[in-house]
């Protein structure tokens, strides 16, 4: 890579015949990749993982440590015997075999001997994180916030919550804080492991569900998302039904984001 620029004309992605369908003695052979056998390679072993693990978070690969570096999501029992998600911290040098360490960084049944990263006893009160992905930049001038991630988050609020069973100016009420404080938030960490985040919602009424990632060709983060509750977006009237719809938004510091962009529908 020359300056930042990443094209490469002698790349080739060969996902249809355009460039080999004038080329006599061609053949297309699609070749079907091969499953490691020993499924999966992380499961629920310790109790904070609860019944299951799963990957709604992120997998990178450190190229300064050469190690592959995960972090999953679980839904654990908190002190007080309730669910919780957690997010924890595994190691692999070959993407098969994965270590949990026990870090000591957060407690659990009054143990720090876990491999828990998130949530910190500084984390804003809330429920329902998902992760959309962590990336490391070794570029980054302040060391603090060489690991970012962004997630999912619902924080609370001093709002009753309410159903069917309240008036409609209560529920009114309830939706509309809903709206303004879920969505995209963020948090930085000098090494992965040890997060601060503050409680700036970063893009609003973002969906559960969607992906960061940083893209080195033009420089900006990339964050798709499940949008919601964008009734013009998701209704489709001759249908008499709704639709999932995905939004897109960038940002080049990773600070000052992009209104959501519907892209799909």
């Amino acid at each position: 890579m020359k300056g930042g620029n990443l094209y490469d004309p002698g790349l080739h992605l060969f996902v249809d015949d355009v460039e080999v369908q004038d080329h006599p003695g061609f053949t297309r052979v699609v070749q079907e990749p091969a499953r490691v056998q020993r499924q999966p390679v992380v499961r629920s072993e310790r109790s904070w993982e609860g019944q299951w693990v799963s990957l709604w978070g992120s997998v990178l690969y450190d190229e300064e440590e050469d190690l592959f570096k995960m972090w999953y999501d679980t839904s654990g029992p908190t002190e007080s015997g309730e669910e919780a998600n957690f997010v924890c911290y595994a190691t692999s040098k070959d993407g098969i075999d994965w270590h949990k360490p026990e870090l000591g960084i957060n407690t659990w049944q009054r143990s720090t001997a876990n491999n828990i990263v998130f949530p910190t006893p500084q984390t804003p009160p809330g429920h329902g994180m998902d992760v959309w992905g962590v990336v490391k930049e070794p570029q980054e001038t302040d060391p603090s916030k060489r690991y970012k991630v962004a997630f999912y988050q619902q924080q609370h609020a001093d709002v009753p919550k309410a159903d069917h069973t309240n008036t409609a100016e209560t529920r009114k009420v309830y939706m509309w804080s809903i709206r303004e404080r879920h969505g995209m938030y963020v948090a930085h960490s000098p090494d992965g492991l040890h997060w601060s985040q503050d409680d700036k919602l970063y893009i609003r009424r973002a969906g559960d569900a969607g992906s960061m990632v940083y893209d080195p060709m033009h420089r900006r983060y990339i964050a798709v998302s499940r949008r919601h509750n964008t009734i013009m977006d998701h209704f489709v009237l001759q249908w008499k039904q709704y639709r999932r719809v995905i939004a897109l938004s960038t940002s080049e510091d990773f600070e000052h984001w992009t209104p959501l962009q519907t892209v799909l529908k």
